[in-house]
């Protein structure tokens, strides 16, 4: 976990990033910062919580393939 709310994931090889800020994802090449690929929700739910939706951990899988 990250200062200023981001969430920060490293694949297991050490050649991609994941930063979450809020809801957002942007996967990115470690080595170049290019963006490989952006996640954002379809549809914010319209639960009302006392604290904002955000992404509140993130890790790849073992292999790199994946990211939960």
């Amino acid at each position: 976990k990250g200062a200023g709310g981001r969430v920060v994931a490293v694949s297991p090889d050490g050649k991609t990033v994941a930063v979450a800020e809020r809801l957002t994802v942007k996967v990115q090449d470690a080595a170049t910062g290019k963006e490989l690929a952006t996640f954002e929700p379809h549809e914010i739910p319209k639960m009302r919580f006392p604290f904002p939706a955000r992404v509140a951990a993130m890790a790849f899988s073992p292999d790199g393939k994946r990211l939960a």
